[in-house]
């Protein structure tokens, strides 16, 4: 008995700050919704409203945001930008696994290399990049988004590896003895 009303109890106060987070989140959505409606005075007042006063009927304006190609331009940019990710990530992965189970001279100096590199400011290699993006043509292209990729992402290689350090070595002997490639381990173990 008394652990249904804890259980109940729980669970009316996880539903309430859900509801709680999800009406603050929602805030903004709203707003924007009660701007596109109101006049160009009033969703410009510093004055917070919940619905349009008075409500601004101006459909040529909203359909000419919809015709306009940057919102379809500014979708694609978003998707291309997050297929980035991809490469980054799975390059990232499979240098951390060079660094976290195989045995190669020097790989310790490689890793001190990818902390030296984490300790530099973004800002610090800003202009620089720039440069080199500059002489290589790559201005106004998405090429400085792929491209660099490949190399990987100091900080991904850097936490790929410590967890890569925390599985037991024995997952990568069985799958030897199975007949595992270390690709093969890789990709299916790590």
């Amino acid at each position: 008995m008394k652990m249904s009303i804890k259980r109940n109890i729980g669970a009316v106060v996880f539903y309430t700050c859900a509801i709680i987070f999800a009406v603050f989140f929602l805030i903004p959505l709203w707003m924007m919704i009660v701007g596109a409606f109101s006049t160009t005075e009033g969703a410009y007042s510093s004055q917070a409203r919940f619905f349009p006063d008075p409500i601004n009927w101006n459909w040529d304006s909203m359909m000419s945001m919809v015709k306009t190609p940057t919102i379809g331009v500014a979708f694609l940019n978003t998707i291309k930008l997050s297929l980035s990710a991809i490469p980054l990530i799975f390059f990232s992965a499979l240098g951390a696994f060079a660094l976290a189970r195989l045995r190669a001279p020097g790989k310790d100096f490689i890793f001190v290399g990818i902390l030296a590199v984490m300790m530099l400011p973004w800002v610090v290699t800003l202009i620089p990049s720039f440069l080199v993006y500059s002489h290589l043509g790559w201005l106004n292209t998405f090429l400085p988004f792929y491209l660099p990729t490949i190399a990987g992402s100091a900080f991904f290689i850097f936490l790929l590896r410590q967890f890569m350090r925390s599985i037991p070595r024995d997952f990568d002997e069985s799958a030897r003895i199975d007949g595992c490639s270390t690709f093969r381990i890789f990709w299916n173990i790590m």
